[in-house]
């Protein structure tokens, strides 16, 4: 059982260099895995958010789920619009008892804690990259462009291309 668990782990989790967390007092720590949260609303894009301490061993404590926002329109000058949901806490909080960072040290190198930190975990239907991981690929969007070189404006360059015409399925045998 430990095995499988193990395994789990490795295959979903996401390992990063750059997630320095640091207080006021000079105590900081890096972040070494995050799980990646799983969206059970796949039709919704979003994000959510979860408050957390990290003790002395790099382990989270004190998780909390602060917020959660649904991905529902484009404002007039082209940004996300958001509104409250629930959709998404369950699994931000799921996902952070994944949370590991190195054990936090102050600057005399004495081994510390931090408190109230914040961690943002994103949900995106369509598996686009964007440099915002605040940025989302909306349904409308695709109503929206009719030619597929204005796609490229929004960084989608990965899209497979439209066809707007049906395709052939292949004889039953």
């Amino acid at each position: 059982m430990n095995s499988l668990l193990i395994v789990s782990l490795i295959i979903f989790s996401v390992f990063t260099q750059s997630d320095i967390y640091q207080n006021e007092l000079g105590c900081k720590t890096k972040l070494l895995q995050t799980m990646k949260a799983t969206n059970a609303y796949s039709s919704r894009q979003g994000y959510g958010v979860v408050n957390f301490d990290i003790n002395n061993d790099g382990s989270v404590s004190n998780i909390k789920a602060t917020d959660s926002q649904c991905a529902i329109s484009r404002n007039e000058d082209g940004t996300i619009l958001f509104k409250k949901c629930p959709f998404f806490k369950k699994s931000s909080y799921a996902a952070a008892r994944y949370l590991k960072f190195t054990p936090p040290i102050n600057q005399a190198g004495q081994s510390c804690s931090i408190k109230n930190k914040e961690r943002i975990f994103t949900y995106h239907k369509y598996k686009v990259r964007f440099k915002d991981d605040m940025e989302f690929l909306l349904d409308e969007d695709f109503h929206n462009f009719s030619d597929s070189s204005e796609f490229s404006d929004l960084a989608t360059s990965n899209l497979p291309p439209v066809i707007n015409q049906p395709y052939d399925l292949p004889p039953n045998n």
